[in-house]
């Protein structure tokens, strides 16, 4: 008796887990990646919902303020970090990341979401490999703030996912 009760939590517990998988069976696409490193943000402080080709969204709530790094060369960058949305549906497909260094050049970076397939993994990382030889130390920077951001999203899901829970408390 327990073990069929047991069973059935976990089946229920399963259920509860899949339908919170708000992607479905939708993953990005490599013609979407390449698509999305084009979408270009006007102003990253103003515009934080944009919408490209009423078929792509770009959503800059839930990430919060940008990030600012200074590095031991004493310059600014800073780094936006926009959810990669198709329209139809409401699906994630990633993130789409813009870094702009202390001169206003904006390097733009897309990582897929934890679907897409491995060659569209393969692309993203020779594309952050390529400015990272073209910037120096782009993907240590890239890596703290994905860090920090990762940090931030566990513990706010830890917290029950109550959209209440401050940034800095979390980090």
């Amino acid at each position: 008796m327990k073990s069929i009760l047991f069973a059935g939590v976990l089946l229920l517990a399963g259920l509860g887990v899949r339908a919170q998988d708000s992607t479905g069976g939708r993953a990005l696409t490599m013609e979407e990646y390449e698509k999305a490193k084009t979408f270009s943000v006007a102003d990253p402080d103003k515009d934080t919902y944009v919408k490209f080709e009423n078929a792509y969204i770009l959503d800059h709530n839930g990430f919060g303020k940008p990030y600012f790094i200074t590095g031991d060369d004493g310059k600014k960058k800073r780094i936006d970090l926009y959810k990669l949305i198709l329209k139809d549906g409401r699906v994630e497909l990633g993130t789409v990341i813009y870094y702009t260094t202390e001169t206003g050049k904006r390097y733009t970076a897309c990582m897929p979401g934890y679907k897409a397939p491995p060659a569209v993994w393969r692309k993203y990382f020779e594309d952050i490999h390529a400015i990272d030889k073209e910037e120096q130390f782009f993907v240590l920077k890239l890596s703290y703030v994905l860090s920090e951001e990762l940090g931030y999203q566990l513990y706010r899901s830890g917290m029950g996912g109550g959209g209440a829970v401050s940034r800095e408390a979390g980090t």
